[in-house]
């Protein structure tokens, strides 16, 4: 198994830099990479799923995304072991794709073909939005495919841990993939929502500064 993800230039650059450096504590091979901006966060999103089976048809073995702007507390080799095809994460229902598993598998590479598909349909459609999670859960409820959603099992939240929403919901949870949400700081709050940013403010300066809650140096 290898982990994949690609950052921006800017702020997700510094974001992957730190993925790295957490991945490098476990005994896991990565393919992170650096792209050129498709042109904003829509359009860079709506690439998740392209440079993943790109990366599938390439190593040609299971594959492991995690968003860029995530850390790594846990040796997520295990994930490898899960029954199935693919493997997502759910909060409430809702289907997470910051860490996604694929195993070499024409299942795997017939979702990652349909989510791209079913991308450009919204596009020519007149929607751009939702390329990413919204998009991709949208089409497996659409999914009359017995075998593809067979093929689908769901990994533990600890995998795709939101840092700050998670922990207030489930606090005796220990994170394995803990994910920062970078995409916090390109958007407008009201003033009841600003804590969300300070959050991710506050939770990255422990990160990059200091020891984290548990007590592991990350990245020093």
């Amino acid at each position: 198994m290898i982990v994949v993800s690609f950052h921006t230039p800017g702020l997700y650059e510094r974001e992957s830099a730190r993925l790295v450096k957490s991945l490098r504590r476990f005994p896991i091979r990565h393919d992170v990479q650096r792209i050129e901006s498709r042109g904003d966060w829509y359009d860079n999103t709506a690439h998740k799923p392209i440079y993943i089976l790109d990366r599938l048809l390439t190593h040609r073995e299971t594959v492991l995304w995690i968003d860029a702007d995530a850390v790594v507390r846990a040796d997520p080799s295990v994930l490898e072991n899960l029954p199935g095809c693919m493997a997502f994460a759910r909060w409430h229902g809702q289907l997470l794709t910051g860490t996604m598993l694929f195993k070499y598998d024409a299942p795997s590479i017939d979702l990652l073909q349909q989510w791209i598909e079913y991308n450009a349909s919204r596009v020519a459609a007149g929607t751009r939005e939702g390329q990413g999670q919204k998009n991709l859960a949208a089409l497996l409820d659409e999914s009359r495919s017995t075998v593809l959603n067979n093929a689908i099992v769901e990994m533990e939240l600890r995998w795709c841990w939101i840092f700050d929403l998670h922990t207030d919901e489930f606090p005796d949870v220990k994170p394995a993939i803990e994910h920062l949400q970078a995409s916090r700081e390109s958007h407008w709050y009201t003033d009841s929502e600003c804590y969300l940013l300070d959050n991710r403010i506050e939770r990255v300066k422990q990160l990059d500064g200091t020891n984290d809650d548990h007590g592991d140096k990350l990245l020093h």
